[in-house]
């Protein structure tokens, strides 16, 4: 008999998230509230925001998690966003 087909992993489909985490937003030690009303602010083009936070992510890179009201804002700014740059840095 023929061998059998090596097993191969299946990709989850995720369930869309109404939380944004964006990466590489540049040196934490600038100001985190200043950096987090920027994002917020660029983020409202695609929906109501509704809650936003900057955080010291990984080894002095900024970070800002960002939650829209809507799943469907969220999955909009994420395709909008993707590949963009802030402060010189593509976001992550």
């Amino acid at each position: 008999p023929p061998p059998a087909p090596a097993a191969t992993a299946t990709k989850k489909k995720s369930k869309p998230t109404r939380v944004l985490q964006l990466r590489n937003l540049g040196d934490a030690d600038e100001d985190f509230e200043q950096l987090r009303e920027e994002i917020a602010s660029e983020c409202g083009k695609y929906g109501t925001v509704d809650s936003s936070h900057a955080v010291d992510a990984l080894e002095g890179e900024a970070a800002v998690y960002i939650r829209f009201t809507e799943r469907r804002a969220a999955a909009k700014a994420l395709v909008d966003l993707e590949g963009r740059f802030f402060a010189g840095q593509k976001i992550a």
